[in-house]
């Protein structure tokens, strides 16, 4: 598990919406394992990243289905 975290504008809300695929680089690459973001198969990458923006929107249901992504939580 790794946590980003930082002061206040040093590029944490950048650099997390470069690796989920969010934003495209301008120049440059965003790779994980050797492979392109881009390239992920996003239904594979999404489970693995867990991503909280600042104003946060949960969907209906308990914390632990939105952390699942909807599905059923693995204790």
């Amino acid at each position: 598990m790794v946590a980003i975290v930082g002061p206040i504008a040093a590029g944490k809300t950048s650099l997390i919406r470069m690796l989920v695929g969010i934003w495209k680089p301008v120049a440059g690459h965003v790779r994980l394992d050797g492979v392109e973001v881009s390239d992920w198969d996003h239904t594979e990458l999404g489970p693995q990243i867990g991503y909280v923006p600042q104003d946060i929107e949960l969907y209906e249901g308990s914390i632990a289905q939105n952390i699942a992504r909807l599905n059923e939580p693995d204790a």
